[in-house]
């Protein structure tokens, strides 16, 4: 039996409905009463309804969020962050404002955006979380940020990546069921889903060779790549189903598959 598998939300966990499914859910009360660990590896935010699906996971290990700039428990108690550099967040706002683009600033535990708009309303409830509506500008000034977002209609996309920030790295991620509208998430450089999940296989003193990891994008790839048992979910992008062993769909409960596999190896 592996001792740790890695999991991501959106499109690995969460399908077309807002929660993880009972089959999934009665599979990770299985493996965990056997003693395997399990922690999200996300995009999300530590709050909402991401910490929710990680205690419903594993109350006894730190979780990844903010694709790797913030570990956190399942109640929220942050493990270890990377801050965010001022500069490219002032950059950021300043084209934000320029091409009237929402962007959205993270703490560890909240998100600050500075208008109210039909992209921010679902972003909201995807998250099931409300952001601070404010001053970007005084968010900077007070705030610890540990991460910014995109969250843009699919033609805006290459607006946003007019910008070259050397100190930050962009990646994707789907936006649940809305195929119009794309999540860019931006951390700071050398931070990432498989850095964090070094970090976290140290502290727990595992092998990663023994560690499992489970995805459906190409911003999954940094953790799917170093470790030892990658899985994609077959309702995945094409160009990751090409790289790992797939597992069936989200909504055909994959995660099912890929923990009864994990249990064997």
């Amino acid at each position: 039996m592996l001792p740790l598998v890695m999991l991501d939300i959106d499109g690995t966990l969460l399908g077309t409905k807002s929660n993880v499914s009972p089959a999934v859910l009665d599979k990770v009360r299985e493996v965990r009463e056997l003693g395997m660990h399990l922690a999200v590896c996300t995009g999300r935010i530590s709050a909402g309804l991401g910490l929710e699906i990680a205690a419903q996971l594993d109350t006894e290990v730190p979780h990844v969020f903010h694709n790797g700039a913030v570990l956190a428990h399942a109640d929220g108690t942050v493990f270890a962050a990377e801050t965010f550099p001022k500069k490219s967040a002032a950059a950021l706002l300043e084209h934000a404002r320029t091409e009237n683009l929402l962007l959205e600033f993270y703490s560890a535990s909240q998100y600050f955006i500075e208008r109210d708009s039909e992209l921010s309303r679902m972003h909201a409830e995807l998250l099931q979380l409300e952001p601070i509506i404010t001053d970007l500008d005084e968010v900077l000034a007070n705030e610890t940020i540990v991460r910014a977002q995109w969250t843009l209609y699919k033609d805006d996309f290459a607006k946003a990546q007019q910008l070259d920030l050397p100190e930050v790295q962009l990646y994707t991620a789907r936006a649940g069921h809305r195929n119009d509208v794309i999540f860019a998430s931006i951390t700071k450089a050398g931070v990432s889903k498989g850095a964090a999940t070094q970090v976290l296989a140290e502290h727990l003193g595992f092998n990663l060779k023994r560690i499992m990891g489970v995805g459906d994008s190409e911003g999954d790839t940094p953790y799917l790549d170093i470790v030892g048992h990658p899985r994609a979910m077959a309702s995945g992008d094409d160009s990751i189903k090409s790289k790992y062993p797939v597992v069936p769909a989200v909504d055909d409960d994959g995660v099912v598959t890929a923990l009864e596999q994990a249990l064997t190896l």
